[in-house]
């Protein structure tokens, strides 16, 4: 029985290692006809119609990475409460996970 399940599990990697390998990954942009996107410019044009706190949060993350990542010992924090605690704002106020959400989702 213990051969049986050996080589199950290495049949089960191997198809799993199979399959990622195989897998592409990529994202597709839309293009249209006459313009030409440069190496960025679609996303740049995105984050200018963002609305102002998925900019703020981008922003946190972007400048601030470590003081977002630190744990306070005190209490529990999700996401939205470290990026208002970084940017010195009331979290009942700003959501800023929901807004990032949002402007994903359209």
């Amino acid at each position: 029985m213990a051969l049986f399940k050996t080589s199950l599990k290495n049949a089960i990697h191997d198809h799993s290692r199979y399959v990622k390998r195989k897998r592409t990954f990529g994202v597709e942009v839309p293009f249209e006809e006459g313009r030409i996107v440069a190496d960025n410019t679609y996303l740049t044009a995105l984050l200018a119609e963002a609305p102002d706190e998925v900019k703020l949060a981008l922003l946190l993350l972007d400048t601030e990475p470590e003081e977002v990542r630190k744990n306070l010992p005190q209490q529990r924090e999700n996401l939205n409460m470290r990026l208002c605690r970084v940017a010195g704002l009331d979290d009942v106020d700003v959501d800023f996970t929901g807004a990032l959400k949002a402007f994903l989702t359209e």
